[in-house]
């Protein structure tokens, strides 16, 4: 009896979600059910599901597909509907089947979302770090390696050790050659850079396009990468051409800075004057360097915050 009463309580529910369907005691057989706008009634697919509930007389597909026609017939978008199906598990008795999901929802019918809802970025941005150290300290062989690291990944993540790249590795007794040290590397970067690339993972296909970011080192790293004079040279600054001055950034200082056009012009010159004799500098420069194959000089080459404050300027004031 108990039974029977639940069952017309149900019976009651659903007509009136569905006011048009007068015969409600068919209404939990789906073969028998279909929307008065369909032209083809449902095939003959009996519901094999569990009970909504415990001792409940529907079944979860059916409730399904009931909720289903009610949110198309009355054009609901995603966020209502999944409000819907929160309300209604909420009102019916505890516990019960009902989804409240997307993903639920196609994994009752064994289903896959065919479309990715959540923002990736396409875009993956690099920076570039170099820096030496000594293997060990009786030998005078060091390690010199070239790391990128992912600036879409927000701090502290980014530092992480399994999420910086290795590009390059040089271990010798002497300084690497910087055109044969990152002539691949930089080789591979520029065909990511021109080209998209297809990652892909878990049955998914990421497309992104590769950016760069900045070049940091430490002064003396710098030098040797960007193929410029030491930073206790002439003209060693990269901002500013002026050499045997002191220069500080208050407003009435109107100096031009230096653009990546007259690095490259300085260092063609400055080829030219070096070929078969020694070494010379124009305007602080010596040389091409293979970095400016993907960097703008000196916009994309910063100051080294750590070894020039944190490491520098900041102890002496400690010590005061």
């Amino acid at each position: 009896a108990d039974e029977e009463i639940l069952q017309e309580q149900e019976q009651s529910n659903l007509a009136d979600v569905h006011p048009e369907l007068s015969d409600v005691e068919n209404l939990f057989l789906v073969d028998e059910y279909h929307d008065e706008d369909d032209e083809e009634s449902q095939k003959d697919t009996p519901d094999h599901s569990d009970p909504l509930y415990q001792n409940s007389s529907i079944k979860i597909k059916t409730t399904m597909k009931l909720l289903a026609d009610f949110y198309s017939n009355a054009n609901l978008d995603k966020t209502n509907v999944i409000r819907l199906f929160k309300l209604i598990k909420a009102l019916l008795p505890q516990p019960n089947k009902l989804p409240v999901t997307w993903n639920k929802i196609l994994k009752l019918y064994d289903k896959e979302c065919l479309s990715i809802t959540k923002f990736v970025c396409s875009l993956l941005t690099l920076a570039l770090h170099c820096d030496g150290a000594p293997l060990i300290r009786t030998s005078k062989r060091s390690l010199w390696p070239c790391f990128t690291t992912i600036m879409e990944l927000p701090p502290p993540i980014r530092e992480y050790q399994r999420n910086i790249v290795v590009c390059a590795l040089w271990a010798s007794k002497t300084k690497p050659c910087v055109s044969v040290f990152l002539d691949e590397t930089i080789n591979e970067i520029k065909k990511l850079m021109s080209n998209e690339s297809h990652l892909f993972t878990d049955q998914y296909e990421f497309t992104f396009i590769l950016s760069l970011q900045f070049f940091i080192a430490d002064l003396p790293a710098k030098a040797l990468f960007c193929n410029t004079i030491n930073f206790n040279g002439y003209s060693a600054c990269e901002w500013n051409p002026q050499c045997r001055m002191v220069l500080y950034p208050y407003d009435k200082n109107d100096y031009a800075p230096r653009t990546h056009q007259q690095y490259i012009s300085a260092a063609n010159e400055a080829e030219q004057k070096s070929r078969g004799r020694r070494e010379v500098a124009v305007n602080g420069v010596k040389g091409l360097s293979k970095l400016f194959e993907i960097f703008i000089y000196p916009k994309q080459v910063l100051f080294d915050y750590m070894h020039l404050v944190c490491l520098g300027h900041i102890p002496s004031l400690i010590k005061r």
